[in-house]
C-alpha cells in the first residue's frame, strides 16, 4: 500500500575541539503514539558486554578503507590568480562569469577564502572506494536486491541496496545513510543487528559516494532529496501498520536532521536513530579551521562561504543548519553518542538532541572513546535501547 501520494519537498556557532570527521558510516493517516515527556539523557551501563571478534574486524576493516578527512588546520590557501580556471575551481562547477560577478560583488578575498574552505568541505568524498567485502555472506541468508532509485532532483541514479528476511516486503524497514568517505555498506555490522531482529533494510550511497556520481557533498542540502526519494520508495511498500525507520551515523546524521525538518519526512518516516551525528556544515568547517584565533576570525570564513554557497550552490549554511530544521520535527528521535567520540565531539551531537523540540527523543551515551561503535561494542544494549524506544514511541503491528 502507497502510504503516501502527495510528496512535497521542502526544501549557532558551537566552539569545540578540532576534530576529524569520518565515519565509523503522507496521505494516509498513520497512528503514532506521542509521549508527552520528554525521555533523559542515560549513559549506558555496557561493562560487561562485548560483541563478537567478527564484528569488531568488519567494523575496523571498512573504517580502515575509508578516505581520512584531515582537519584541525588552515586548508591550504586557494590560488584564484588570472581569468582561467583552476582545476580546483572547474571541478566544483564554477565558471569563469560565475566568478567575475561574485569577485566583483564580494572581493577578491572574500572569494578565495570561501574556495579555500569549500573545495574541501563539498569534495570530502570524492573517488571513495566501495567495499562489497562483506556483501556476499548476507545472499546466504537473505534475498538481496543491489536497485538503482532515480532521483526526482535531477535525475541521476541512487544506488541502493535492499535486504529482506524473505519475500515480504510489507514489513518494519530500516534505511540506512553513511557518513563521509563511506559507502551504502559501510555500516553493514548495524544493519545486520537489525536485520536478525526482523527488520528489512535498504541502504545507498549518497551523493559523491561510492556508485553515486552525483557530484558534492552538501550536508543535506542535496542529499535530503535522495533519502526522501529512498523513503518514498519504501514507504510505496509498506502500509500503515509497519514502521519506516531511519539510522545515521556521523555525516549522514547531518543530512538525516535536515531532511527531519521537511513536511514529508514528519509525515512519511515513523523514528530516526541518529548515532554520532554531525549537526551542520558550520561546524565541519569549524573543524577544518583551527582553535586558535577569534570568533570573528571564523566568522570571517562562514560569511564568507554563505555567500559562495548561496551565489554558486543556491543554498546557505542555515539550509543545512541540522538543529533549526531538527527542531521542525515530530518524528520520534533516538540518539547515541559516545562520551570521549574522537570525531564527532559528543559536544555536537548533544547540541543536537537539545535543538529537537518534540517530546518524543531520548539520548543514550556510552562511556568510551569511539564513533559509531555502540552497535559493534555493545550490541545487545544497543538493540534494547533501539526496540524500548521504538516500542514506546510507535505505533506496535
Amino acid at each position: 500500500m502507497h502510504r503516501n501520494n502527495n510528496r512535497n519537498y521542502k526544501a549557532s556557532f558551537i566552539i569545540t575541539a578540532a576534530f576529524i570527521l569520518t565515519c565509523a558510516s503522507c496521505s494516509t493517516n498513520k497512528e503514532t503514539t506521542k509521549n508527552n515527556a520528554p525521555q533523559s539523557v542515560a549513559t549506558a551501563q555496557q561493562d560487561k558486554e562485548t560483541s563478537t571478534p567478527e564484528a569488531i574486524s568488519i567494523q575496523n576493516n571498512l573504517l580502515a578503507t575509508q578516505t581520512p578527512i584531515v582537519t584541525n588546520h588552515h586548508p591550504k590557501a586557494a590560488d584564484s590568480t588570472g581569468d582561467t580556471l583552476t582545476e580546483e575551481e572547474s571541478n566544483l562547477g564554477i565558471t569563469s562569469n560565475g566568478k567575475e560577478t561574485f569577485i566583483k560583488k564580494y572581493g577578491k578575498d572574500v572569494y578565495d577564502t570561501a574556495l579555500t574552505y569549500c573545495s574541501q568541505a563539498l569534495q570530502i568524498n570524492q573517488n571513495s572506494e566501495i567495499s562489497k567485502t562483506y556483501f556476499n555472506k548476507y545472499r546466504e541468508t537473505y534475498q538481496v536486491e543491489n536497485l538503482t532509485i532515480k532521483s526526482t532532483y535531477d535525475q541521476h541514479n541512487i544506488p541502493a541496496t535492499y535486504i529482506k528476511l524473505d519475500e515480504k516486503e510489507n514489513r518494519d524497514t530500516v534505511i540506512f545513510i553513511h557518513g563521509q568517505g563511506c559507502t551504502r555498506f559501510t555500516n553493514m555490522s548495524v544493519a545486520e543487528l537489525f536485520l536478525k531482529n526482523g527488520y528489512n533494510i535498504l541502504t545507498f550511497d549518497l551523493r559523491s559516494s561510492g556508485e553515486n556520481k552525483a557530484k558534492f557533498t552538501t550536508y543535506g542540502a542535496l542529499e535530503k532529496y535522495d533519502l526522501l526519494d529512498c523513503v518514498d520508495y519504501i514507504d510505496q511498500k509498506l502500509d500503515k501498520k509497519n514502521k519506516l525507520i531511519v539510522w545515521a551515523g556521523s555525516y549522514g546524521g547531518s543530512v538525516t536532521s535536515v531532511t527531519l525538518g521537511t513536511d514529508y519526512a514528519n509525515e512519511t518516516i515513523d523514528a530516526a536513530i541518529l548515532d554520532s551525528p554531525l549537526d551542520s556544515m558550520e561546524t565541519y568547517l569549524f573543524g577544518l579551521w583551527t582553535t586558535q584565533g577569534s570568533k570573528e576570525e571564523f566568522d570571517t570564513v562562514t560569511d564568507s562561504c554563505d555567500k559562495f554557497l548561496k551565489h554558486f550552490y543556491n543554498f546557505s549554511l542555515d539550509d543545512v543548519n541540522g538543529k533549526k530544521a531538527i527542531a521542525k520535527t515530530t518524528v520520534p528521535t533516538l540518539f547515541f553518542g559516545s562520551s570521549g567520540d574522537p570525531r564527532v565531539p559528543i559536544t555536537v551531537s548533544k547540541g543536537l538532541y537539545e535543538a529537537a523540540t518534540n517530546t518524543n527523543k531520548k539520548m543514550k551515551l556510552f562511556d568510551d572513546d569511539t564513533h559509531c561503535m555502540g552497535s559493534v561494542k555493545y550490541p545487545d544494549v544497543y538493540m534494547k535501547e533501539v526496540k524500548d524506544f521504538l516500542k514506546k514511541n510507535t505505533k506496535t503491528n
